[in-house]
């Protein structure tokens, strides 16, 4: 503090005029008598990120922590951070580089990448409770991730920064908003592949949103490690009907749904304490075939089983009565044709 003396330097800046005459000793106690007015602590790094969820989600942090099983703000997985220090309306291109690293990554379920819809980043707002369990198109549960090839996960990555760009030039159309609903809508899965790379899609959300150590995610990892381990039985299994690839997935949304409600019920030490759902129970009562389907909320595009023709010549129908007001005919001979594929509806 020597150099702010008033001793002139020769090409030094000019001092302050309220530095000149003050030795060093009189700038360091004019320094102690401006800080002891207040107490609070000097601001934290322009590069740390000790606080940085805390100060952005002053309101969320609590639920946050909550939800993911989490004490601190370290304990959080590295989305939380990206998601919180990232720019304004980017959460959906943060949560889709997040996946697409988690399923490149040598521990990932699958290799596929997940394309996050704006539907589903809307969990990134702690929305992983739906109010309805019915409503498989909100909350954080394996419906959200359904099954779709890699050539439609391209395509609909491409219909998403059209939407974007639309939406940040206000020029976004009520039928723009239809079309694009339309072209991101993915079917539920009716055989056993698609069945398998749903729930493995999933499990990478699940990595990515929730750290390691978190009961569901413990609970979903062991349950899928024993999936794999009977792959070729389920493979029969699911061979048989088309519709129970479906139904399996709304069990699982089901058990699922239910975690996610009494967790936000709980405060934050009852929620460490309650335990995961029992989906390796759930496996075995398929195995064991006790297993109840459960309904579907609407399933327009799932078909019945389809029945195999009568064996043999049908009966001939009975003639129809001709009208009172016209002669009678002779009516020719009628052949029955059954339909192979009867649509119930």
């Amino acid at each position: 503090m020597s150099h702010l003396k008033s001793t002139a330097v020769p090409g030094a800046p000019p001092v302050p005029v309220f530095m000149q005459g003050m030795t060093a000793l009189e700038f360091q106690a004019l320094v102690v008598a401006l800080s002891s007015g207040h107490a609070a602590p000097a601001p934290a790094a322009s590069g740390s990120t000790d606080t940085t969820v805390q100060k952005c989600w002053t309101v969320n942090y609590p639920t946050l922590l909550k939800l993911t099983n989490c004490t601190s703000e370290t304990d959080l997985a590295p989305v939380w951070h990206a998601l919180a220090t990232g720019p304004k309306k980017e959460e959906r291109a943060i949560l889709q580089a997040a996946l697409s690293d988690q399923a490149r990554s040598p521990n990932a379920s699958t290799t596929t990448s997940l394309t996050v819809s704006k539907e589903l980043h809307i969990i990134v707002h702690l929305m992983f409770w739906s109010g309805d369990p019915d409503n498989l198109d909100a909350g954080l549960h394996p419906f959200r991730t359904a099954y779709t090839s890699t050539a439609k996960t391209s395509a609909d990555l491409a219909h998403l920064q059209t939407y974007d760009q639309l939406a940040a030039d206000g020029n976004l159309a009520l039928q723009d908003i239809c079309t694009f609903q339309h072209v991101l809508k993915y079917e539920w899965p009716t055989s056993y592949l698609q069945l398998d790379t749903n729930l493995k899609l999933y499990h990478n959300l699940l990595v990515a949103m929730l750290k390691a150590s978190h009961p569901y995610t413990l609970a979903y990892t062991l349950f899928l490690n024993v999936w794999n381990s009977i792959s070729v039985q389920l493979g029969e299994t699911f061979g048989n009907d088309r519709n129970k690839p479906a139904q399996f997935l709304r069990s699982v949304q089901l058990l699922t749904s239910i975690y996610w409600q009494s967790i936000n019920s709980l405060n934050a030490m009852e929620a460490r304490e309650y335990p995961a759902p029992n989906f390796e129970q759930l496996l075995n009562s398929l195995r064991v075939q006790s297993w109840i389907p459960p309904v579907l909320p609407g399933a327009p595009f799932i078909m019945p089983s389809r029945t195999p023709p009568p064996v043999g010549p049908a009966p001939a129908p009975a003639p129809a009565p001709a009208p009172a007001h016209a002669p009678a005919l002779a009516s020719p001979a009628c052949t029955s044709v059954a339909n192979p594929s009867p649509i119930a509806e």
